[in-house]
């Protein structure tokens, strides 16, 4: 709720400024989400998205993915909730979902984030050299770009890097 209230005061602020064109505010709901329980990833970032709206916002929203929004881990990292079922950012944040919340889905860009090294942490001087590898430690750009097309999304990665290892990163 405090959440909720501080983003809907700001949006007041915002909106109340004639210099500010509303049409280009985007709204980040929440960065990088780790180990978020059950569907929660999903349902916090539409209780404050359908706030919002309620204020008069009718921007765009950038929403997060659990497992620190990683591109890679996108549709591979899974999770279970206390009720048993299995989700991932694939399955749980889609076009779907967000219309059966009242949300519309145009107004969502997919907020993704994506390291380039051995482990996608961006702590590693090294880089992969192949971007098409799949599976749970692969880096899953096809299954990132499929879940994109077919929920008619589009995705923003907002936080990028490389390592600094000339022989693996500069190619």
């Amino acid at each position: 709720a405090v959440y909720i209230d501080a983003l809907t005061k700001l949006n007041d602020l915002i909106s109340a400024d004639t210099n500010i064109d509303m049409s280009r505010i985007l709204i980040d709901i929440s960065n990088e989400p780790v180990e978020v329980p059950d569907d929660k990833v999903f349902t916090v970032q539409v209780d404050v998205m359908q706030a919002l709206q309620a204020a008069g916002f009718n921007g765009k929203f950038l929403v997060s993915g659990n497992f620190w929004s990683g591109l890679h881990s996108w549709a591979s990292s899974s999770w279970t909730s206390s009720d048993g079922k299995t989700y991932t950012n694939a399955n749980l944040l889609t076009r779907d979902n967000f219309v059966a919340a009242g949300i519309d889905p145009d107004s969502i860009i997919i907020n993704a984030h994506q390291y380039l090294d051995s482990d996608y942490s961006g702590t590693h001087s090294d880089c992969l050299t192949d971007l098409s590898t799949t599976g749970s430690t692969g880096f899953n750009l096809q299954s990132f770009v499929d879940y994109l097309e077919e929920n008619q999304f589009k995705a923003m990665v907002t936080e990028f890097g490389a390592g600094s290892d000339q022989s693996t990163c500069e190619s």
